[in-house]
């Protein structure tokens, strides 16, 4: 007799019983092995083909995640947490919304529950039962509410060496992975890596093409614009060339004035184009005129508040600027040491637009006893231009005392004249 219920060693039936209830266990659990690795390969083929069919990145990881679920015991919830590139993770699929907002980008820490260490140790973190693990003590209230006990995290890493995420899975009672569950683990993350990667990488080169295409789009746009500049511009120096012509007889003279008014042409494109979209401040246009003419400064006085001109006006007014201190270097304010020359602007709302009035009066100015007869450059820009280019009003007085002019215009947004078709208005006579 034996004991125990093993089989006596001279029994060959009994032997050979236990022998076939041991090979059929074996051809079992061989075959429900072979059943999870088809029904495996048939996920990760069911993925690869979600993905390239351009499925949502969550779309193809959940295949996955059910099939997992399907071939572990005890039923595991399973997550994706996505590496968010500054030192977080997102979570992407697997667990409801609600609940993965508890867990929303924890930092890549060892001192954050069990998904940092394993993004930051780049190695699986196993956590039997999280009510014993000190790391989990700030969060148990988030295991129970849950209502799980283990938790698993897995890297997920390119063949790189890059980390894209980490896989997850919760389990409600305490339970260390077997090999078999290890070796299902290695494989997901490694058909996950290769599927995060090429979903980032086709993110980044869509966001590149598009960079592309904008940069290009971009680079068309300025040819076309510094060719229609070209074009302006030519026509704003033959407009200027051709009435500083008109006015002077010498070379000498024609060179000097039509040399200023590019001058200041040119400071005006200056300016704007520093501080391109944002118009040019008055009262430094102003200013560096007065500047280039070498003005005294006692001799000035500058009240107004702050205004950004727009492109166009900001032109018009710099010409306008330098005409009249020009003329006042000559035969005005600037050319006799007492005078004084007195510039203000304010801006007044008229027919439900903002206007803007600049004043130029010159005083204590000693006057010749006749007014000039001939119209120059200065007086038809102010007088024809400004109402034609600008829309306002503008005029040109000659007191007893020194020169008077006042420009008024709506402060438009306008492009630059070398931004759109730029024309003086019809000649008219010139005496």
């Amino acid at each position: 007799m034996t004991t125990g219920g093993s089989v006596p060693a001279n029994d060959p039936l009994r032997q050979e019983i236990a022998d076939q209830r041991a090979e059929t266990a074996t051809l079992r659990e061989n075959a429900r092995t072979s059943e999870r690795n088809e029904g495996w390969l048939t996920a990760q083929k069911d993925t690869f083909q979600a993905a390239m069919n351009g499925a949502p990145l969550e779309t193809s990881l959940a295949i996955m995640i059910r099939t997992v679920i399907a071939q572990a015991d005890g039923e595991p919830r399973c997550a994706f947490y996505i590496n968010t590139g500054n030192g977080g993770l997102h979570h992407l699929v697997g667990v409801p919304e609600t609940d993965a907002d508890r867990v929303r980008d924890f930092e890549k820490s060892l001192e954050s529950l069990t998904y940092g260490p394993a993004a930051a140790n780049e190695a699986p973190v196993i956590t039997p039962d999280v009510l014993d693990e000190p790391r989990w003590q700030p969060w148990t209230w988030l295991a129970k509410e849950q209502g799980y006990r283990a938790c698993w995290s897995f890297p997920v890493e390119t063949t790189s060496g890059r980390l894209v995420g980490f896989f997850a899975m919760y389990f409600s009672e305490p339970r260390q992975p077997s090999q078999p569950d290890l070796d299902r683990a290695e494989a997901l993350t490694q058909t996950a890596a290769i599927i995060i990667s090429r979903h980032q990488e086709a993110e980044e080169r869509t966001r590149a093409e598009e960079a592309l295409r904008a940069s290009e789009a971009r680079q068309n746009l300025l040819i076309s614009e510094l060719q229609h500049r070209v074009r302006n511009i030519l026509a704003t120096v033959r407009a200027i060339a051709s009435r500083t012509g008109r006015n002077y007889r010498s070379v000498a003279d024609f060179q000097a004035h039509f040399d200023g008014r590019l001058s200041a042409l040119g400071r005006t494109q200056s300016v704007l184009t520093r501080t391109p979209g944002t118009g040019a401040d008055l009262e430094n246009l102003v200013r560096q005129e007065l500047v280039a003419q070498a003005a005294p400064e006692q001799q000035i006085a500058l009240a107004g508040s702050p205004i950004r001109l727009p492109p166009k006006a900001a032109e018009v007014v710099t010409l306008a600027v330098h005409e009249l201190a020009t003329n006042s270097v000559k035969y005005g304010a600037l050319a006799q040491q007492r005078a004084l020359i007195n510039i203000a602007w304010t801006v007044a709302e008229r027919d439900g637009e903002t206007w803007l009035s600049i004043g130029w009066s010159e005083s204590a100015v000693r006057m010749p006893k006749t007014k000039p007869t001939r119209q120059g450059f200065g007086t038809e820009l102010i007088t024809r231009r400004i109402p034609h280019e600008l829309h306002g009003e503008g005029s040109i007085v000659f007191a007893k005392d020194g020169l008077r002019a006042n420009i008024s215009f709506p402060l438009r947004e306008a492009h630059s004249a070398l931004e759109t078709g730029f024309a003086l208005p019809p000649e008219g006579p010139t005496s």
